[in-house]
């Protein structure tokens, strides 16, 4: 099984031909990896440019098999021994790419042994000691074994992954393509075909039989038969399209929040907090409404066109005629519902701009408007929302009406001249009724999923900016711009006649700025508020481009190194407010801006700096310690522990220039001075902003 593992120095070729398989070609990595060199960072230099994103992914024994079977394409380290290229998900047998280029379905435990074999040659011989004397037969030995192996060493870690993905503000057909998306919507369409298909010859068989009088046991076994053969075909259908709903919902959730994090600081801000909510809001109705109406809307459509067709096979002219004038019909009430919709919608999402305006106290009342006027301008609001929600509800009711009931009506008031005159044949007529019936209960989706499309295209115009955001890709560095070599006199940083003015701002915040920063200066910027400090932290880590200037970084551009380079050497605690503690472990929180997820020796590392910086009585008095989950729903850290976190957070990601905006500003004198020391041994360069 060695065999399958590529070496240390081959690890280009591995990247270049996962890129590849991801559907990205381009070259494959300069150079070779160095001993003792970061995986993470000479794999991150040379994806960046590719426009492929590499998720890590920390192998556990217990989810070994999970990860093997639906990560690829993806990497995995197998310890010191190499490498193992995964070129696709697996059901059972994944698909392994040897160093010989040749490709192989492995099967996923052979594959798990391979990465565990050093775990199991440890545990091994005590499990099979407790087999022996359990008396396990041989034949229930291998699970019996696997079980154990999981109750001592589920949460070892076997080692690294790293799973190959398309940029998020990549094209996003090409994503779904990616997802397996367009494939799965086919066979969901061509099951549920061939299930209507398996029906209507059911009924026909029925009906024949039943007109020419020869309904016998024969001709019902056949009818069951068929009937029988489309419920499995019906349930491939069902599951392929959860199945397309979940990779769906998964690449557009990636989509918006690449495009969330690709807004600019200006933007977010001018916005508000009120539609930032409203956005949230929306993203999950487009999911949903998207999905669900989506596949209602191409079941009603395949019903609906095959009621269709039997209705003009057997009613000629008459047939097309009544379907033609029902969908008009129906176009013209589905407008109005249209216009009521988009009202209702827009009064809703203006109430809740309006109350999370209120509530983060953004927007406040005039001082001098009396308190018992303060409820006029809600109920106004309420008011005209109540009106809309009525005027929607009615519309989309005669809509459903007209849908269901008026596709039946209009079918049998196309029958029934040759029913009543006795000119037409009985079988013209039964079909005339089955075709109303099945048309019925098309209509019967289809209007759901008329009001659902028009909920999920109202929603899509809030979340539309998001979405294209994602297409903002950020500067991309040249391939290898980490190895580049820098003259001795190059400085950290640099900034050369740096102006910035906000846009629509005719004012710069400020302009013809210098500053360098060399390697051990430790720089104090002082100044009062409004004076732009936080704007020139913002140049300095990349957030910002200045409107006229340069900044460099150890002699290089922003543009040259690019965004992600230049995160790994530039790191920032930002001002209070604009830093977050998110919902998770106190180590996720403190490492995500070293790499998450984290090795045990990183986690010991971080809890090492925490006591440093005074946070060990923290640390002792939470029941999980490190993994402690803190945040909004867990343990609420106070305002000066919280500034540590921060603190601790931008000191670990190892950077060649630290920027700390007011950082110490909760500390008391005491802790201040610790805290002071800590990061004055740490920071290899480092700027403090901070008030006179």
């Amino acid at each position: 099984m060695t065999a399958l593992l590529w070496p240390r120095e081959r690890l280009g070729e591995a990247a270049q031909a996962l890129a590849r398989a991801a559907g990205v070609d381009g070259p494959a990595p300069p150079g070779r990896l160095g001993p003792g060199e970061d995986v993470d960072r000479w794999l991150g230099g040379w994806a960046s440019p590719l426009g492929i994103e590499l998720e890590p992914l920390a192998v556990r024994f217990a989810d070994a098999g999970d990860v093997l079977e639906g990560a690829g394409p993806a990497l995995l380290a197998a310890g010191d021994s190499g490498f193992l290229v995964l070129l696709a998900p697996g059901r059972g047998r994944p698909r392994v790419l040897a160093p010989d280029l040749s490709v192989r379905r492995v099967p996923t435990r052979e594959l798990r042994a391979l990465l565990s074999g050093a775990l199991e040659a440890q545990h091994g011989p005590g499990i099979e000691r407790v087999l022996d004397a359990a008396g396990i037969p041989e034949r229930r030995r291998g699970a019996a074994r696997e079980r154990l192996m999981e109750a001592r060493s589920g949460s070892a870690e076997l080692g690294r992954a790293w799973a190959v993905r398309r940029e998020p503000g990549d094209s996003f057909p090409a994503q779904l393509s990616e997802a397996r998306v367009p494939g799965r919507a086919l066979a969901h369409g061509a099951a549920f075909l061939v299930a209507l298909a398996l029906e209507v010859t059911a009924w026909v068989m029925l009906g024949r039989g039943a007109l020419a009088g020869r309904l016998d046991w024969g001709w019902l076994w056949g009818w069951a038969l068929v009937l029988a053969t489309a419920v499995p075909i019906h349930a491939a259908g069902v599951w392929w399209a959860g199945l397309v709903a979940l990779d769906l919902g998964a690449a557009l959730k990636r989509r918006l929040l690449a495009g969330a994090l690709a807004l600019e600081p200006g933007e977010v801000r001018h916005a508000g907090a009120g539609l930032h909510m409203a956005r949230v809001i929306e993203s999950d109705e487009v999911e949903t409404l998207a999905t669900q109406a989506g596949f209602l809307a191409t079941a009603g459509l395949l019903e609906l066109g095959v009621a269709g067709a039997i209705l003009t096979g057997v009613l000629g002219p008459a047939g097309a005629a009544a379907v033609a004038v029902h969908a008009l019909a129906v176009a013209w009430i589905a407008r109005g519902a249209w216009r009521a919709r988009k009202e209702w919608t827009r009064q809703r999402l203006e109430m809740t701009h309006g109350l999370v305006e209120r509530l983060v106290g953004h927007r406040t009342r005039l001082a001098q408007e009396s308190p018992s006027l303060w409820h006029l301008e809600e109920d106004a609001a309420l008011e005209a929302y109540l009106g809309s929600s009525r005027r929607m509800d009615a519309w989309e009711v005669a809509l459903q009406l007209a849908g269901a009931r008026g596709f039946l009506v209009v079918a049998l008031g196309a029958a029934l001249p040759g029913f009543v005159s006795g000119g037409g044949s009985t079988a013209a007529v039964a079909g005339g009724i089955a075709a109303a019936m099945l048309g019925s209960r098309a209509w019967s989706g289809l209007t759901p999923a008329i009001t659902g499309l028009m909920g999920s295209a109202l929603a899509w115009e809030q979340v539309r900016d998001l979405f294209r955001a994602a297409e903002r890709r950020a500067p991309a560095a040249a391939t290898g711009v980490e190895r580049l070599p820098t003259s001795e006199g190059a400085a950290v940083v640099h900034a050369s006649q740096v102006s910035y003015r906000h846009p629509g701002q005719p004012r710069p915040v400020f302009q013809g700025v210098d500053l360098r920063v060399d390697r051990g200066d430790r720089v104090l910027l002082l100044g009062p508020s409004g004076a732009g400090k936080s704007t020139l932290a913002s140049l300095l880590t990349g957030l910002r481009t200045p409107t006229s200037g340069l900044v460099r970084l150890s002699g290089i551009d922003h543009r040259t190194l690019g965004a992600a380079a230049w995160r790994r050497r530039v790191a920032s605690a930002p001002q209070f407010h604009e830093n977050h503690v998110l919902t998770g472990t106190l180590a996720f929180n403190v490492l995500m801006g070293r790499g998450w997820p984290a090795t045990d020796a990183v986690v010991r590392e971080a809890e090492e700096l925490l006591r440093a910086l005074e946070l060990g009585p923290l640390l002792d008095r939470m029941p999980s310690g490190m993994l402690q989950v803190v945040g909004e729903t867990g343990w609420q850290l106070s305002h000066g522990e919280r500034s540590r976190v921060f603190l601790a957070r931008a000191l670990l990601q190892g950077a060649d220039l630290v920027v700390l905006d007011e950082t110490f500003g909760a500390l008391d004198p005491a802790t201040l001075r610790r805290a002071m020391g800590v990061t004055l041994d740490r920071a290899r360069a480092l700027v403090v902003i901070a008030h006179p």
